[in-house]
């Protein structure tokens, strides 16, 4: 099992690493700090091609960073889809596979190394995918010319539009990363699905396309717990605002079929944190664990 998350997951406040609750998995990818987009690039580079079972526990620095900005909760809940579909959408068409089809002038992204992006207004990329969901990962980047509005058509209609640029800054330091869009309500089939750039002179960054039929493997994802009052006052954050985060852990996981598991109701800020009011303790820890 290989885990994925913020220093919570790297096992902070355990008086061990034998006493974390990530501490006996497989495979422990999670870096402190992190923040949903953070998780989310971490994710795209770990070699998952061998792997079918992942837990993902990320948020806490989202929620205390973000705080209750709406435009940086729907960036949260992109950021969010993103790790959740890269891990279970094993069969998604990247960007650079030869079953996209594309027009107009396209580039290899430099972010990463399957991403294509383009400048040209009218620039097409279009491929098939099947299921009732069809989910575009695309990039979200602060940068002035990452402002091109790209149109989403499904089987010829026209049925949203995303836009790659956004001030989603993350404490760890990143300027841009990998979010995801989902469009439910299909028949449940196969779908040509058409990006069209409309933007001239702006960029578009694509990552992949992916159909909800292609979903394999297991996911774990556990929500945020409650912090001390101390520190919800340190940060400027509340319990209200980690509830509204963990609304959106909910629905994201709920267009694949899962629930998360619930550490803010299982730990105990009083008795299962540490004195920073927000790492567990090997009680908390212990608790964590009993979730899996």
């Amino acid at each position: 099992m290989r885990a994925f998350g913020d220093s919570i997951t790297v096992g902070v406040g355990a008086s061990a690493p034998a006493k974390s609750w990530a501490g006996l998995l497989f495979s422990n990818k999670a870096v402190s700090g992190s923040q949903a987009v953070d998780v989310g690039a971490a994710i795209q580079v770990a070699d998952i091609s061998q792997q079918s079972d992942f837990t993902l526990m990320v948020g806490t620095n989202d929620h205390r960073s973000y705080l209750n900005d709406p435009t940086k909760m729907e960036f949260f809940r992109r950021f969010y889809r993103q790790c959740v579909a890269w891990l279970l959408l094993p069969q998604k068409i990247k960007a650079n596979d030869s079953r996209m089809t594309y027009t107009g002038t396209w580039g290899n992204t430099q972010a990463n190394t399957f991403g294509k992006n383009t400048y040209q207004a009218g620039a097409t990329a279009t491929c098939t995918v099947n299921g009732t969901t069809v989910f575009v990962g695309y990039i979200i980047q602060n940068y002035p010319t990452s402002g091109a509005d790209a149109i989403v058509k499904i089987d010829g209609n026209v049925i949203g539009t995303l836009n790659s640029f956004g001030v989603m800054n993350s404490v760890n330091g990143a300027t841009y990363g990998p979010a995801c869009a989902h469009f439910d309500g299909l028949a449940d089939g196969p779908h040509t699905v058409e990006i069209i750039q409309n933007t001239q002179g702006k960029v578009f960054y694509l990552d992949f396309i992916a159909g909800s039929a292609e979903q394999s493997g297991n996911l774990i994802a556990i929500n945020i717990p409650k912090m001390s009052n101390a520190a919800y006052l340190q940060f400027g954050t509340s319990e209200q605002n980690v509830i509204a985060y963990n609304t959106i852990i909910s629905d994201v996981l709920a267009e694949f079929g899962i629930a998360p598991k619930d550490a803010f109701s299982a730990l105990n800020p009083a008795a299962d944190l540490t004195a920073d009011g927000v790492h567990p303790n090997d009680s908390g820890h212990a608790k964590l664990f009993n979730l899996l």
